[in-house]
């Protein structure tokens, strides 16, 4: 939301510029593996792995302002009673996601060996660029001359409470069974969530 360029903007109440982001992304992934291997009489050998990736952004921002684009725009509040002038930018931006991953592993042997391996991985990467920006720049406010005198406020306001709420589960479940030889069972699990909030700021603007 702006007011942009050479102009006048003249109000008897209040001059509002309001500027409003809440965007949101929900993304959940599971993903289960099972494996199961029986033997009678020779070994038994049973791998089972499970991975989920979740990956989400969410880029841009939220501005409001008033730009005199290299000419000096007048703002006259001109109200006998209290005039404001506001220009607001709020920005409640939020991504959640839930990222599961489990590898069940059985190996049955009656007689043999029997090896048995599990494992689960869960990855979430998240992004949320962007800013929330709320400006004045090049232009003029002054109350009216009929009335003489400024009553009202003049508020530049910027609320950003954006957040990432990433849960990742990962699981390794293994069960080994043997009759007559030794038997070997192995559990994995890997979890990781990498999250990146307020990057892209444009440092140029006030």
């Amino acid at each position: 939301a702006y007011a942009s360029g050479n102009s006048l903007l003249s109000a008897d109440d209040d001059i509002v510029i309001k500027a409003k982001d809440a965007s949101s992304v929900d993304a959940r992934v599971l993903a289960p593996a099972v494996a199961v291997a029986a033997s009678g009489s020779g070994s038994g050998k049973s791998v089972s792995v499970g991975v989920g990736v979740a990956r989400s952004a969410l880029k841009g921002g939220v501005t409001a302002y008033i730009d005199g684009d290299g000419s000096d725009t007048d703002i006259r509040l001109r109200g006998s009673s209290n005039s404001d002038l506001i220009v607001e930018a709020k920005r409640n931006a939020n991504i959640t996601t839930l990222t599961a991953a489990a590898g069940v592993a059985v190996s049955l042997s009656g007689s043999g060996s029997s090896v048995a391996v599990g494992g689960g991985g869960a990855l979430a990467l998240n992004e949320l660029k962007g800013a929330a920006q709320a400006y004045v720049d090049e232009a003029t406010i002054s109350s009216d001359g009929s009335t003489g005198t400024a009553n009202g406020d003049v508020t530049v306001e910027v609320l950003d409470l954006s957040d990432i709420d990433a849960k990742v589960v990962a699981a390794g479940v293994s069960v080994a069974l043997s009759g007559g030889d030794r038997a070997t069972a192995v559990a994995l699990g890997f979890s990781l969530a990498y999250n990146v909030i307020g990057w892209g700021m444009n440092p140029g603007n006030p």
